[in-house]
């Protein structure tokens, strides 16, 4: 991925941005960017550009509703960012004890 922070300017308005476009780094990226419908290659997948407004951002796990997984993984990913790898299995009954071992990945069961 390529990210860029911006600032979007217009009439009486002042925005801070974080762009990122998509650019899967291996294998597993490109499955899971595939996987979620944003093609099946680089080349497809790089013509996506997401804009986050780092100020009403989803930067607070707990602006995720009642969403379990959503807030949980997102608290998780706070406090283990740099330790969790890029395209892996983050388990969210795995991380509260509810299962004994972490998912795999739906990328092992295709042929």
């Amino acid at each position: 991925m390529t990210v860029k922070l911006l600032e979007l300017r217009d009439r009486n308005t002042f925005i801070p941005v974080m762009a990122i476009r998509l650019s899967p780094r291996d294998p597993k990226e490109l499955w899971l960017l595939a996987r979620a419908g944003y093609g099946g290659t680089q080349l497809a997948q790089e013509q996506y550009v997401f804009l986050i407004n780092l100020v009403d951002g989803p930067y607070d796990p707990f602006n995720h509703g009642s969403a379990r997984t959503l807030r949980d993984a997102h608290v998780h990913l706070q406090e283990h960012f740099d330790a969790v790898p890029a395209g892996s299995v983050l388990d969210v009954e795995f991380l509260h004890g509810e299962t004994p071992a972490a998912k795999s990945s739906e990328q092992l069961l295709e042929p």
